[in-house]
């Protein structure tokens, strides 16, 4: 066999069995195509079946749409009958309430001119308490201020009766010294004896121990220059005790205070020197210079 035939044997070969393959692909297709038609079938028929009850749905849907829509057209009526009977009922409210507006706005004003009386009335009632109470205190500083001026005034006559008591005492003292005294010179000058040259007592002349004090009073007794100082037993003043009595502020000797009465915490005596008419009270007494 020549090489052309062997090549055409093969490519016959060939050729069959790809012929014999695809026949059989094409008998399985066929196969299948006539199943898939038969499930297309079987799916058809479902879907008209759905598609029936689809309709009838869609049918008892319609209608109960329709019955909904009447309805809905009824309500839509009744709700506009409604909203003319409430805009009917609004217009007689607002009415009603411009009505009510006017006679509150009379009420409102009444009431401004009340609440202004009101006011006038309130300030006029807190003025008058207040005028009152001011009254009161005023009336009250005058009774304490009568009650402290009657009492400073029974002080001072207690302290006048007092001071009185010790100016008749002290005069009679004075009037009985003074007799004496006239007595003793006298009779010193029977005796030929000077009173200026006696000798003091221990203590109360120029050995006197230093103490200081002030004036605290001055008095004339009977036309005589007595004065009262600041210290007395407590100090260790004695009866006889000699004072220089001293104006520091210009440096002045006013003159001497004999001691002639002593209390605890002041003494009274007798002044003389050159300078008695300016001694007052302030002024320094010292037993030593």
């Amino acid at each position: 066999m020549s090489p052309i035939t062997k090549l055409f044997v093969v490519l016959h070969v060939v050729l069959s069995m790809l012929l014999t393959a695809g026949v059989v692909v094409f008998v399985n297709r066929v196969d299948d195509y006539a199943k898939t038609v038969a499930d297309l079938k079987q799916k058809n028929t479902a879907a008209d079946a759905r598609a029936a009850a689809a309709g009838t749905a869609a049918d008892a849907a319609k209608e109960a749409l329709n019955k909904a829509n009447t309805d809905l057209q009824k309500q839509v009526l009744d709700a506009a009958n409604e909203r003319v009977a409430a805009a009917s009922a609004l217009n007689a409210a607002q009415m009603q309430l411009a009505d009510i507006s006017k006679q509150l706005a009379i009420v409102q004003a009444d009431n401004s001119k009340f609440a202004s009386m009101s006011q006038a009335l309130q300030a006029a009632q807190t003025a008058a308490i207040a005028q009152v109470t001011e009254l009161r205190t005023k009336v009250d500083d005058l009774t304490k201020s009568k009650l402290e001026l009657d009492t400073a005034v029974a002080d001072l006559t207690n302290q006048r009766d007092v001071l009185e008591k010790q100016r008749r005492d002290l005069a009679e003292k004075v009037s009985m010294i003074g007799g004496q005294y006239d007595q003793v010179l006298a009779a010193a000058k029977d005796q030929h004896i000077d009173l200026n040259k006696l000798p003091k007592a221990p203590g109360t002349g120029s050995g006197a121990p230093p103490i200081n004090g002030v004036v605290s009073e001055v008095r004339m007794i009977e036309q005589v220059p007595y004065a009262t100082i600041s210290v007395g037993s407590a100090d260790a003043v004695v009866k006889g005790m000699e004072f220089k009595v001293i104006d520091r502020d210009k440096g002045d000797f006013l003159g001497v205070l004999t001691v002639e009465s002593v209390d605890t915490n002041e003494a009274t005596g007798r002044l003389y020197g050159p300078h008695v008419d300016n001694v007052r009270k302030g002024v320094e007494v010292r037993t030593q210079l």
